[in-house]
């Protein structure tokens, strides 16, 4: 390629679906590029004003592309998935997945969370957020 090379890459077994390319990165460079390449969008971090003004960028990027008609992806990482009126402001906004986190996944705590625990934390967001979130917007 113009910047890299790669020596062949062999995948198997080949997936048998499209594997959707998603593009991170929160400056215009970086939302340029995911309109323009991307089947998706992977924020690393913010509050949803934050992600409000990345999105409108974003789409406005695509229409210019000619690719506003394309399925597209958004992922972000927030506190505000936490309650389930974030994650209906979060999805009123575009965003289509949330990144969940038990930590602070930037911090230095250890990560000594027994399987069981996870487990117990897991089920916690899928009854308390996930649930919830789905009958709202059913």
């Amino acid at each position: 390629g113009e910047i890299f090379d790669l020596a062949s890459i062999k995948l198997t077994p080949t997936p048998d679906f499209h594997v959707p390319l998603l593009v991170g990165g929160h400056a215009k460079p970086a939302l340029r590029r995911a309109a323009r390449l991307g089947d998706g969008w992977i924020a690393a971090g913010g509050k949803i004003d934050e992600y409000k003004t990345m999105i409108d960028t974003m789409n406005e990027f695509r229409k210019e592309y000619g690719r506003d008609h394309l399925p597209f992806q958004i992922q972000a990482m927030s506190h505000d998935s936490f309650s389930v009126d974030g994650l209906m402001q979060l999805h009123a906004i575009g965003v289509t997945e949330v990144i969940i986190a038990f930590r602070d996944v930037y911090g230095k705590e250890a990560d000594d969370k027994s399987v069981e625990e996870k487990t117990q934390m897991i089920n916690w967001y899928a009854d308390n957020m996930i649930k919830p979130f789905r009958e709202q917007v059913a």
